[in-house]
Parts: structure tokens; C-alpha cells; sequence
């Protein structure tokens, strides 16, 4: 009489559950990278705005007002030196967001308004998007700042339905979400401490 070989090695089935486990797994450590990325990406941001925030204030106390702008389209200026905006995928040289269609809706790096700036830093903050966080559709790529002489609005995008790092929020809804923020610098643009809404994508309606 024979004896029966012991059988080695793992059946088809029990290959097949070891595959969907693994990739289960997989999927769920994707996600959680993915997610702590953003987190991330949004604490770097958040970090640069109020490095801005506390700039632009140092200017106030020694000037007595804040730095006025003079931005080719609402005021609007970028926040960020032109050596942060260069021309890699398609965007132009110091140009960082349009609030419309047209040409004079492009908003620009102001080198006055970082000279300004720079009497009291050696090198005005960063705080470029990066792009997997924006739409690009919509043109930004970095916060923007409306200033006045009593203060001012940080204004800045992202792609989905967020909670802004820093700011309030509203929502634009165009072919797909996206999620405004608004900061509010000194006593704001108006000088009463509140968010201008007419300013930023907000207040953009001819599109």
C-alpha cells in the first residue's frame, strides 16, 4: 500500500485571496499616503501666507500703513518673487492667475510691491502651489493680494471641496468644485476688518 505524498504549495483560491488582500492593502496605504501629501502640501502653504501676513504687518508698524498695489488687473498682485514663477508646464514668465478671460484679468509679480517688502527681509516668502493641488483651468498658481493702505486680502484656490488651511472659505462651482479661501490682512481692504466678496474668483461673474 502507498502512502500519500504530503501536498506542498498554496491551490488557486487561496493564491487568489493572498493577491486581493495584498491589494486591499495596498489601496488603503495609497489613499493614506496620498491624503498625508495634501496635508502636507497644505500645512507649506498655510506656513508661507502667514509668513506674508506677518511681513506685510512689520511694514505696517514701521510705515504706518500698509504697501498699496498696483496690479495690472483689480490691484491684484502674485505673492512671490518672478524667480518663483518661471515658465515650466506652459504657464508665462511672472504671471501666476487670471480673474477672467481676457488678457488685462492677468495677474502679475509686482517688483514694487516686493521692494517694498524687501527693506525689511532679505527675500519676500514663497508660497507657489504646486500643481497637484490647483486647477489649472482656472489659471492660479499662487495666492494673490489686493493691499490698501489699512490693510488687505489674501486670496487663493484649490481644486475640490476643502477646508482652507488658513482663511475662510467659499465654494465656486464651475464644471467641478473648487474651494476659495479668503485672508484677511491688517483691517482689510475696506479697512473694516471684513472680507471684501466682491474681490478674488468670488467676485468674478463674466466667465
Amino acid at each position: 500500500m502507498h502512502k500519500r505524498q504530503n501536498q506542498t504549495g498554496f491551490t488557486i483560491v487561496e493564491l487568489l485571496i493572498v493577491i486581493v488582500v495584498i491589494g486591499v492593502l495596498a489601496g488603503i496605504v495609497f489613499v493614506q499616503y496620498v491624503n498625508a501629501v495634501d496635508r502636507a502640501k497644505m500645512a507649506v502653504l498655510a506656513d508661507g501666507i502667514t509668513s506674508y501676513i506677518k511681513v506685510l504687518d512689520l511694514y505696517n508698524v514701521y510705515k504706518g500703513s500698509y504697501p498699496v498695489t498696483q496690479g495690472n488687473y483689480r490691484q491684484y498682485v502674485c505673492l512671490g518673487e518672478s524667480s518663483d514663477f518661471g515658465t515650466q508646464d506652459g504657464w508665462w514668465q511672472d504671471f501666476c492667475g487670471t480673474l477672467g478671460q481676457t488678457t488685462l484679468q492677468r495677474v502679475w509679480v509686482d517688483s514694487t510691491f516686493n521692494s517694498q517688502l524687501k527693506q525689511y527681509v532679505a527675500r519676500v516668502p514663497s508660497v507657489k502651489y504646486d500643481t497637484t493641488i490647483l486647477s489649472s483651468n482656472i489659471n492660479s498658481r499662487s495666492p494673490q493680494y489686493y493691499g490698501t493702505a489699512t490693510g488687505g486680502q489674501i486670496d487663493y484656490v484649490l481644486k475640490g471641496d476643502k477646508t482652507c488651511p488658513i482663511g475662510s472659505k467659499y465654494t465656486i462651482n464651475f464644471s467641478v468644485i473648487y474651494t476659495g479661501c479668503h485672508v484677511v490682512v491688517g483691517q482689510g481692504i475696506n479697512g473694516d476688518g471684513a472680507i471684501d466678496h466682491t474681490k478674488g474668483l468670488e467676485g468674478v461673474t463674466a466667465w
